[in-house]
């Protein structure tokens, strides 16, 4: 979804996209919390904070003139896209190497980011008006996944259902008017894959792989 609208929170102006990611965020620890283990839920809060922190950071090198001339604009601004996807890679490689040592299983990595994937779809459709067959659609769409999942998370390898996730926001993007050109399409392509390698190289005893 576009981002149209944007929030005024004590002094600062946030996009609805932070607002979004946010809950994103908060909700997919909850989802992890509740069905898991507490120490894999500490594990996803900690990869999102890791993607934000490196987001931050990042702007030292996509702008390193400006920061250099007047460090404290690192507390003002971010690395933008690109220091998204640098924040994005460097989650990945961390659940890579937690998952590797056991420390996070695979059914936990999907639940957090199917969790996260839908409930920042839903989030942008409610908090952004537009287009309101986009909006619905998304609600439909995203919502009706999420209940699927919930209920039939068990029937599926944890492979599968990243797969099916992909999909699904495939399909959900092409009611939106970004189409399949927006980042976050993007973001679910290369956690997608990010993910199926993963799944391929290792499997947790007794749990979906």
């Amino acid at each position: 979804m576009s981002v149209t609208k944007w929030f005024i929170i004590w002094s600062v102006t946030v996009p609805s996209t932070w607002l979004a990611l946010l809950l994103a965020f908060l909700l997919s620890y909850v989802a992890v919390r509740v069905l898991y283990q507490k120490e894999e839920a500490d594990l996803v809060a900690d990869s999102f904070f890791w993607l934000v922190i490196v987001w931050k950071l990042s702007v030292v090198l996509t702008d390193f003139k400006s920061v250099m001339s007047a460090p404290l604009s690192i507390l003002y601004f971010h690395g933008g896209v690109v220091g998204f996807f640098l924040g994005l890679a460097a989650v990945i490689v961390k659940l890579f190497w937690e998952r590797m040592k056991n420390r996070i299983g695979s059914a936990s990595l999907v639940t957090a980011w199917i969790v996260a994937l839908t409930v920042f779809q839903l989030a942008m459709a409610v908090l952004n008006p537009g287009d309101p067959l986009g909006s619905w659609a998304t609600v439909v769409i995203f919502t009706s996944f999420l209940v699927v999942y919930w209920l039939k998370q068990a029937d599926l390898s944890a492979g599968s259902w990243i797969w099916l996730a992909a999909a699904v926001h495939v399909f959900g993007a092409s009611f939106q008017p970004e189409g399949w050109l927006g980042i976050p399409i993007a973001v679910t392509i290369v956690v997608s894959l990010a993910f199926g390698v993963l799944f391929q190289i290792v499997s947790r005893s007794g749990e979906i792989a």
